[in-house]
């Protein structure tokens, strides 16, 4: 079946392909954008200070990626099918500028997605570059080839060509590799910090959420990619493949953001009062109000209550160090990052 599907098919299906994700991409767009500019389920903007600016410029950057793809995928369909009659000729052509920029914009959205992966792992482990020596040699590797093939491509006129095959296969092979490495590895922290904040406070359980979020996420992005590695050998159908990946990246970047901010806003909500128990202070306990179960730091057996009267503990084994790279609103408190 794929041997008889024609290049010209390969060209309909995926503008039709990726016109269904960029749907879909729209929409978590429009969420997206409302999760990090606006407060909670209220159209009020935040402040300039509380709006994380990074994670609005990649959305928006991303959405530009998107968008762009399709428009020219639309514009490849006309160009062949209705303003002249070489639609064949046309996909096939590998030098065209429009066929060029699709193999670009896959490569510009791949390493966007890939890289803030990887800072989101450099960020749970407490921004440890250790962490992501083995993720960053990955990435470089994996650009190296996509940008290689890019290079030889249009020195030779030819960058579908089955010459460059091999480096392709390598180059999403060691996408793939990457998201397992680096999702696993964020879910290894956040497993650990589960295990040790649970016995201290109910906010553990919100990391048993966010780990479904991110593996969610991290399995959608990576079958994605399988999907185009396994669809190279067959005949014009790695096309439609590639093009909708360019969406399937969008998307799982703005579900994390969508999902972690609902998870926060419901967590917050269903806050109520907390007894923490002084074992090293005798009877006693410490009574911490609704919404303030995100603690600065838990620390036995020193306490501290600052002049606003929220109760700070300090614990060796937990350090504080500043918002969650998932959150998206910093005035709901701090967040945790677990010391190795």
């Amino acid at each position: 079946m794929a041997a008889s599907f024609s290049i010209m098919e390969a060209g309909l299906v995926g503008l039709f392909m990726e016109s269904v994700a960029y749907g879909v991409f729209v929409v978590s767009l429009a969420w997206c954008l409302r999760a990090l500019l606006c407060h909670e389920d209220r159209l009020i903007v935040k402040s300039s200070r509380q709006i994380r600016w990074w994670a609005v410029v990649i959305t928006v950057l991303m959405a530009v990626i998107a968008t762009a793809d399709v428009a020219i995928n639309l514009r490849l369909c006309l160009s062949g099918f209705v303003w002249n009659d070489n639609a064949a000729v046309l996909f096939d052509d590998t030098s065209n500028w429009m066929n060029i920029m699709g193999y670009v914009d896959y490569i510009a959205q791949t390493a966007i997605g890939d890289a803030i992966l990887i800072y989101r792992l450099y960020v749970v482990y407490g921004k440890k570059w250790t962490v992501i020596v083995a993720p960053l040699m990955i990435f470089i590797s994996g650009m190296t080839c996509a940008f290689l093939v890019l290079g030889l491509g249009l020195a030779r006129n030819d960058l579908g060509g089955w010459d460059f095959a091999p480096l392709m296969i390598v180059s999403f092979s060691l996408t793939v590799i990457l998201n397992i490495l680096a999702t696993s590895l964020i879910i290894l922290k956040l497993w650990r910090a589960h295990s040790r904040i649970s016995q201290f406070s109910s906010t553990s359980a919100r990391f048993l959420t966010i780990i479904r979020i991110v593996l969610d996420s991290g399995l959608l992005y990576t079958a994605s990619v399988l999907v185009l590695v396994g669809t190279l050998p067959l005949n014009n159908v790695s096309g439609p493949v590639s093009a909708t990946t360019i969406q399937v990246i969008g998307i799982c970047f703005n579900l994390i953001i969508i999902r972690v901010h609902a998870t926060t806003q419901q967590h917050t909500r269903e806050a109520e009062e907390h007894v923490v128990p002084i074992p090293s202070q005798g009877t006693g306990t410490v009574k911490l109000s609704a919404g303030s179960d995100n603690l600065d730091s838990l620390s036995l057996p020193h306490i501290g209550i600052d002049a606003n009267a929220r109760i700070t503990l300090h614990h060796p084994r937990l350090a504080h160090t500043g918002p969650s790279p998932y959150d998206t609103d910093h005035s709901r408190g701090s967040r945790f990052s677990m010391d190795a």
